[in-house]
């Protein structure tokens, strides 16, 4: 979102959607506001539709800028619809107001399907991508969107050396989200 909204949009109309400085790299679409009726999405443009039967994987960074924690530690993060209204649903651990960043593999165990759909013709047809945007009901809040790649690479493969169990009684330098000791 280095120039504008590169044609993405906000599917609520009382929500706002401006390019604003700063996100994960120069620039990220933020929708801002109150959704009276259904939560708010944001939506991917046409280029970005169509048969996704090669991709591999779906890249993208989320931060709730106006620092409200999320409803839920988990919700529906992303929905993908094809022409016959089937669709897949993404669910995943729900951003912060630090960006998160999320790689999403386009394989059938990854996401919650409606019933009756395969994975495979959801994605020969996609007609819709939906992004949540909106985490807390009843409040004004701010999403912000950034770094968007659809890409035909794996996904990225994380290492078991990372894994601490906390068994000698250390925690190992983690500590709670807003601890700023």
């Amino acid at each position: 979102f280095e120039i504008d909204s590169e044609g993405w949009i906000i599917d609520e109309d009382s929500m706002t959607l401006a390019v604003q400085d700063g996100g994960s790299n120069g620039q990220y679409l933020e929708a801002s506001g109150n959704s009276e009726q259904n939560p708010a999405h944001f939506l991917a443009p046409s280029e970005w539709l169509g048969d996704w039967s090669d991709y591999q994987v779906l890249k993208f960074d989320l931060a709730i800028t106006s620092r409200h924690y999320a409803d839920s530690d988990v919700g529906p993060i992303l929905t993908i619809e094809n022409g016959d209204g089937q669709t897949a649903t993404w669910r995943g651990p729900t951003p912060l107001w630090s960006w998160a960043h999320y790689e999403i593999s386009l394989r059938a165990n990854t996401f919650e399907l409606s019933e009756g759909t395969d994975l495979s013709s959801v994605l020969s047809d996609v007609v819709a991508l939906r992004i949540n945007a909106e985490f807390v009901s009843g409040a004004v809040e701010t999403i912000g969107l950034d770094q968007v790649v659809l890409t035909s690479e794996p996904a990225t493969v994380h290492s078991d050396d990372l894994k601490h169990t906390f068994t000698d009684g250390s925690i190992a330098g983690w500590r709670p989200v807003d601890d700023v000791t």
